[in-house]
């Protein structure tokens, strides 16, 4: 069983043109007006009717089922056909991850690839990260991060249920591919590629890498609170002993910030679970822990501890961006802080709970900023003696 992500570019429109036999004027025409709408996200009358026509003569082209035309015309099937030396016959439960552009063509261009796929019964999910084209730097930027955490969220589940990685990388803009090189040598098994005009697939095997934790030690809270999904911004002074690559500039009112870049994404990914799952509790703003807490955090299983730092970590940064009021977790989905009905401490104040997830809870109150930490476990185990 495989997962095999595919780079989508136009190529396969591209190469397309040539089927509607235009006078050679005409056909360089429509060529030029493909490539500088490419980055579009809606495209002029007159080229979406010349790309409806390009479909429609790919479409049946592909339906002829001819190896060699289909390998000539579209550079994401010619990868594709090199992973399946012995025919599609041997799909099995392969899993086709098409990523595309965030324009027109590129939708396009996907959906042609996603049909032709169907055909033989593989299971073909397309992704369009938002924001995802060469337009400029700065939404390329962004796409690239959303792809990044498409990623995260999605491979490790198939890796886990023994499927070998395969980033088929023979299509797509040389950006994108660029990317896509240094995230499949921390997701893929190996990288696949076939050059231009030949039919002979090169793989290329991830690399062994590493990362070194020493550095990151002492900037755990700040590259988790960079990561949550709601992130808080850092001066570069504040975080100054982590790698520049790992960092994205953001001016705001005239003041430079950073924030984690796609590079700085994917290292915390790597490592956040082990850096996460330490025993010593989190140091952070507005959080304050109880000794009851204290002893049932040291004695949790990594993954509880992991589980617990991240929605921490998620109401640290709620409570500052929003001057420490409650109302922001009460009203945030997957927390949904609340208080216990007549439940209240020695002193008087009452005892709220919020979510790790359906079935944990995490006892808690809360006065002048600061949520204090009384126990996590099982809703039972937390509920009944809060």
């Amino acid at each position: 069983m495989r997962f095999i992500l595919t780079t989508v570019g136009i190529s396969t429109l591209l190469n397309g043109i040539r089927l509607l036999e235009l006078e050679q004027q005409e056909a360089e025409h429509v060529r030029k007006q493909f490539i500088k709408h490419s980055n579009h996200a809606q495209l002029p009358a007159d080229v979406e009717a010349y790309v409806s026509r390009v479909v429609a003569a790919v479409t049946a082209l592909l339906e002829i089922d001819g190896v060699v035309a289909n390998r000539r015309l579209s550079a994401e099937l010619n990868g594709i056909y090199g992973l399946y030396q012995a025919g599609f016959s041997q799909a099995g439960q392969d899993f086709h991850y098409l990523v595309g552009t965030d324009t027109a063509l590129g939708k396009k261009a996907a959906t042609v690839i996603k049909h032709f796929l169907e055909r033989f019964d593989f299971t073909v999910q397309i992704e369009i990260p938002a924001g995802l084209s060469t337009s400029n730097s700065e939404t390329f930027g962004r796409g690239i991060k959303t792809l990044l955490s498409q990623c995260e969220a999605l491979i490790p589940g198939y890796r886990d249920s023994n499927y070998e990685i395969i980033f088929n990388l023979t299509g797509a803009f040389k950006s994108l591919q660029g990317y896509l090189n240094i995230i499949g040598m921390f997701h893929a098994d190996h990288l696949a590629y076939i050059f231009e005009g030949s039919s002979e697939l090169i793989r290329i095997p991830r690399l062994p890498i590493m990362v070194d934790t020493d550095q990151l030690q002492p900037y755990i809270v700040a590259l988790a609170r960079m990561n949550d999904d709601a992130p808080h911004l850092y001066t570069r002074t504040e975080v100054a002993g982590l790698p520049a690559a790992l960092l994205d500039i953001q001016t705001i009112d005239d003041i430079q910030f950073v924030c984690l870049s796609t590079w700085g994404q994917l290292i915390w990914a790597r490592v956040e679970k082990e850096l996460l799952a330490q025993p010593t509790l989190l140091q952070l703003e507005n959080i304050a822990y109880s000794e009851q807490f204290q002893k049932l955090y040291k004695n949790a299983r990594p993954a509880e501890r992991v589980e617990v730092n991240k929605a921490l970590v998620t109401i640290t940064n709620l409570l500052a961006a929003n001057a420490g009021d409650i109302t922001s977790l009460k009203t945030h989905g997957g927390l949904l802080y609340d208080n216990y009905t007549g439940t209240q401490t020695s002193q008087g104040l009452p005892i709220g709970h919020f979510r790790l997830n359906q079935a944990r809870r995490v006892s808690c109150t809360y006065q002048d900023g600061t949520l204090e930490l009384r126990k996590f476990g099982a809703h039972d185990f937390v509920n009944k003696a809060p």
